[in-house]
């Protein structure tokens, strides 16, 4: 049995009033192979790559062709760009925050999220000459949580209040089953249709933070 992952056009406007969010379902579909440039080929666990798929798009979907508007791509979010070696000083991580803060956020709650490759590099870089202290260390980076994550590409990182995404599902997922397409090799063609969306609330609440080489 063979599983197909793609993604769809958007279709169905929805919007709401609160904090100017606006949503738009979109086809997040596992069907036939065909002509999609975001199609992926995939043959196991459905529900995992689905949810890794939606975890993508609320990062850094692009907002078209059938994605959803993620993070990255979200206007109004704030950016900043350290002085080099691929690397982050304490003190740029302390610069970071700061900008989400004078948004008028707590970041205390706040959450940073690093590439692994990104991880290793920031648990070697120090603090100061000193105190033995280093930026990534013990699963923090300034006292605040941070998540390794490959849903993170290399040489970047963020930092923002999480509850300020929103992933919309319209309704649960349609499974639709075809025997026929490629009956004559045995093989069933399922298809698994999950409409959804992502809206940042308040794009101030993020950072994106970009490793220099």
């Amino acid at each position: 049995m063979k599983i197909y992952i793609k993604f769809g056009s958007g279709f169905c406007p929805i919007n709401t009033t609160a904090h100017e969010v606006r949503q738009k379902a979109r086809c997040h579909a596992c069907g036939v192979k065909g002509n999609n440039t975001y199609q992926i080929v995939y043959t196991g666990n459905s529900s995992s790559r689905r949810l890794r798929l939606l975890d993508d798009a609320a990062l850094d979907g692009s907002g078209s062709s059938g994605q959803p508007t993620g993070i990255a791509n979200t206007t109004g979010i704030e950016t900043f760009a350290t002085a080099g070696s691929s690397t982050m000083t304490h003190a740029e991580s302390l610069d970071a925050m700061a900008e989400v803060a004078a948004n008028f956020f707590d970041t205390s709650n706040g959450t940073w999220l690093i590439n692994p490759t990104d991880a290793a590099t920031l648990g070697a870089q120090t603090v100061d000459s000193g105190s033995g202290r280093f930026v990534y260390q013990d699963g923090r980076i300034t006292g605040r949580r941070a998540i390794e994550t490959t849903h993170v590409a290399a040489g970047t990182a963020y930092f923002g209040l999480f509850d300020n995404v929103m992933i919309g599902m319209f309704g649960g997922i349609d499974i639709v089953t075809d025997p026929y397409t490629n009956g004559s090799t045995g093989v069933v063609n399922i298809y698994a249709y999950q409409m959804a969306d992502v809206a940042v609330a308040h794009a101030g609440a993020f950072q994106k933070v970009t490793l220099t080489a």
